[in-house]
Formats: C-alpha cells, sequence, structure tokens
C-alpha cells in the first residue's frame, strides 16, 4: 500500500462556473507514505478566474525518504513563482517555478551527500504537456544543468555535470576510509527517461581525469576513468561502444605500482546471457610486469595471471626480509 493521508480543501466561490467566474482555494493535509517509511504534508492557496488556474502558493514535503541504503532528510517542494495554467482553447499555457530542497543524504556505507537544492522552470500547453528546466547543486557539487519535457505518459530528459575539482566530492568518501581527494577533474553526461511501462531508464558516461587519493599507508596518482553505461530494467551495461576504461599512473605503498590498465564490459549483474568481462589488466611492478589476458564472469575457464621479469633484489626491499634459510 503507498499509505493513508487526508487532505482538507476550502474555498469561496463569485458566480463561478467552470472557465467563468471566481474561486479562491486552500488545501492542507498529511498523511503516510509507506514505501519510504515517511511522513507527508501539503499546503497551499490558488484560485480560479475565467479561463486561468492560478496555484499561488505550495509546500509539500517528507519528513524523510528511506530506500535500501540511502537516507535523505526533509526533502520539500515548494513554489518560487506562481504556477500560471491559461485554459485558451487556441492559445493555452502552463508556466511556473519551483524548487527541490532537501537536507544531507546519508548512505549506509558512511557517505554524505550535502543539503541539495533543484530549481527549475515548466513551460508548456498544461500540466499533461511542457518543458522543464534548471540546475542542482549540493554546497559545492554541481550545478548540474537538468532539462526535459513530460508528454502526460513519458517523462524525458537530460542532466550535464560540469568538469569540476574532484575534491568538492570529499564528503561522499567515508571518513573511516581516511583517504584524502587532492586533485583531478570529473564530468558527466546524463539522458533519462521514465514512465509506468517502462519504468525507469538511463545512459551516459562519466569521465574522471588525473585523479588523485592519499590515504595514510598508500597513494594513487593519476587516475583515469571513463565510464559509459545504460541503466533499463534494473541492469547496469557498463561499456557500450566501449569499455570502462581504468588507468592510474602510479600506486604508492610498500612498493611503487606504475601503468596500472583495465577495461571492463558488460552486465551487472551478470548472466550466462549477459556476461561481464574484465580485459586488459596489466600493471609494472618490482622491475617487471604483472598481466592477466581476461576474466569472464560468471566465470568457466581459469583466469591466467603472467609475471614476467620480476626482480628478486626489488621483491625481498619491498617485503623488508631481514633474514631467511635456504635447504636442499
Amino acid at each position: 500500500e503507498m499509505g493513508d493521508f487526508i487532505l482538507h480543501l476550502d474555498g469561496q466561490a463569485d458566480n463561478f462556473m467552470p472557465d467563468r467566474g471566481r474561486w479562491q482555494w486552500r488545501y492542507w493535509g498529511d498523511g503516510h507514505f509507506t514505501p519510504m517509511q515517511a511522513r507527508w504534508d501539503v499546503k497551499g492557496a490558488g484560485e480560479w478566474v475565467d479561463s486561468a488556474i492560478v496555484l499561488n502558493s505550495l509546500s509539500t514535503g517528507f519528513d524523510k525518504l528511506q530506500y535500501g541504503s540511502m537516507l535523505v532528510s526533509t526533502p520539500r517542494l515548494t513554489l518560487e513563482k506562481p504556477i500560471h495554467w491559461l485554459r485558451d482553447e487556441q492559445h493555452p499555457k502552463l508556466t511556473g517555478a519551483l524548487s527541490l530542497d532537501a537536507g544531507k543524504t546519508t548512505f549506509s556505507g558512511g557517505s554524505e551527500l550535502p543539503p541539495s537544492t533543484l530549481k527549475f522552470n515548466i513551460d508548456g500547453r498544461d500540466p499533461t504537456r511542457f518543458r522543464f528546466s534548471g540546475s542542482l547543486h549540493a554546497q559545492k557539487i554541481g550545478p548540474v544543468r537538468v532539462t526535459g519535457r513530460w508528454d502526460g505518459e513519458r517523462l524525458r530528459g537530460e542532466a550535464w555535470w560540469p568538469k569540476q575539482s574532484l575534491t568538492v566530492f570529499q564528503p561522499l568518501v567515508p571518513p573511516e576510509w581516511k583517504m584524502n581527494l587532492r586533485e583531478g577533474t570529473l564530468y558527466a553526461q546524463v539522458a533519462f527517461s521514465a514512465a509506468a511501462e517502462q519504468g525507469f531508464e538511463a545512459g551516459g558516461h562519466g569521465v574522471l581525469k588525473d585523479g588523485s587519493a592519499w590515504m595514510p599507508d598508500n597513494q594513487i596518482n593519476g587516475v583515469d576513468f571513463v565510464l559509459p553505461f545504460r541503466f533499463s530494467d534494473a541492469t547496469w551495461q557498463l561499456g557500450t561502444r566501449h569499455p570502462v576504461s581504468l588507468r592510474i599512473g602510479e600506486v604508492v605503498n610498500q612498493f611503487t605500482a606504475r601503468n596500472l590498465t583495465a577495461d571492463l564490459q558488460g552486465a551487472w549483474p551478470w548472466s550466462e546471457d549477459a556476461p561481464l568481462q574484465l580485459s586488459n589488466v596489466s600493471v609494472d611492478i618490482l622491475g617487471g610486469k604483472l598481466t592477466m589476458q581476461q576474466l569472464r564472469m560468471p566465470q568457466h575457464d581459469p583466469a591466467l595471471l603472467r609475471l614476467q621479469n620480476i626482480s628478486s633484489s626489488e621483491l625481498i626491499s619491498a617485503i623488508k626480509v631481514k633474514q631467511f634459510a635456504v635447504s636442499g
């Protein structure tokens, strides 16, 4: 069940008939939204004057939205500008501006998204046919530009994440990881659609350039990561025309690994009909090279790791052997 609710409507009419006269009204209510374990409330006011319906005020939201590992605090939708709907047969018009604000979003792993705001305008013919455009930001994260349209059955849109410093995403890193994001840039673009029968679908790509992260015991520098993807029917397609690509300049630990490469392509979750394949794995290490040609999931054949030209002196220095014995 979706949950129970109570909605009140009060108003005053003056010689009112549909599209003629004047009717002023206000509304308020509350209830429960069971799927997200949330309480819900709404209030606002508007009027119907001749062929124009105007929503002058609106405030609706939840005390929280909880879904899986994600918890969104106090999301609320309000009006930035009144919504005007002109019900004219020759020249219908719908305009308005709204703001969706939320407190911090937390995830079970310990990461947090700072308080966020999505402001957007709507412009169209009526509530079943309109376009929207706006921007989303969460403190230093963003703004993400969003545009799209609603045709009464399907919501379509695109989002552009401009290039910005990787350091603004530090709040998304769980504190227990003790990871400090130091350098790099990230940008992304996504197209999405949603409909009752189809569900939610999306596709796009994200790019991380020259990233750097330091932890107490190691450093990761020169990270290039390209993520093309599609999402449909609860399945991620990782890598579309080209595979997901990871390149790392160096990983500094007890020893230094350089020129790490890995490609990933396939479905998540994987299946026999839609496998996931890791390929082109290579890293320069201990004076030599470690490679793996490919690993297919579900796995039927063993993955073959190759070690070439590994230096025994570098290996002994790296593991800091103080003494050893040889016999036979």
